[in-house]
């Protein structure tokens, strides 16, 4: 389970080598050779059954980041793209973060800083289960957000952060227009990840 999470941050390949090694251990003791030494042989194909999957688990992950942050340099081309100090609206702030533009020098620009905990704080945890009243306060903050954003960058997979309803994809699609830095496909009524300028 650990190994195929709805979303993965690369910090979980610390938390996940423990539970692998548990998970190889009970079949590893079950199996070790007791009376019989022939119970050598299913240990052995046990253990390396898991050591392949494990390791295709690891480099299916490793191409997935690799795909998704192939573009792990972005600070010279949103040197380019942004000017220094403008208001950058973004679902990952990881990316001005990295690229020099996380602290802005206008005022009125929006103090959201962490998407996905401003989601859980505003629906008690629920998310995409959350009320119908509870989307619309988030599909408000992210709509006056928008609003007073000259730039937004999104990273791919923005749904998991963004409640994308028809009437707020509407209006990005309306007043943004994708600049550069794209990291990613978008989905139905979910914009691609990118940098985007209002129009």
């Amino acid at each position: 389970m650990l190994l195929w999470p709805y979303g993965y941050f690369t910090h979980y390949g610390a938390v996940a080598g423990p539970f692998i090694a548990l998970v190889l251990a009970l079949p590893a003791g079950l199996l070790r050779p007791a009376e019989h030494r022939l119970q050598i042989v299913p240990l052995l194909a046990v253990c390396a059954i898991a050591v392949v999957v494990v390791a295709a688990l690891g480099l299916r992950q490793f191409a997935t980041e690799t795909r998704l942050h192939g573009w792990t340099r972005p600070a010279a081309r949103a040197d380019r793209l942004i000017p220094p100090g403008a208001c950058v609206l973004t679902n990952d702030s990881s990316l001005t973060v990295s690229a020099g533009r996380f602290v802005p020098a206008t005022p009125g620009c929006s103090a959201m800083v962490d998407a996905y905990g401003t989601l859980l704080a505003m629906t008690d945890g629920r998310k995409l289960l959350a009320s119908p009243r509870e989307v619309r306060s988030v599909t408000a903050l992210w709509s006056a957000d928008f609003a007073r954003a000259p730039y937004v960058w999104l990273e791919t997979g923005s749904q998991g952060q963004i409640p994308w309803t028809a009437s707020l994809y509407d209006y990005f699609a309306d007043h943004f227009r994708l600049l550069g830095l794209v990291n990613g496909p978008g989905a139905h009524d979910v914009p691609k990840g990118g940098l985007y300028v209002r129009r």
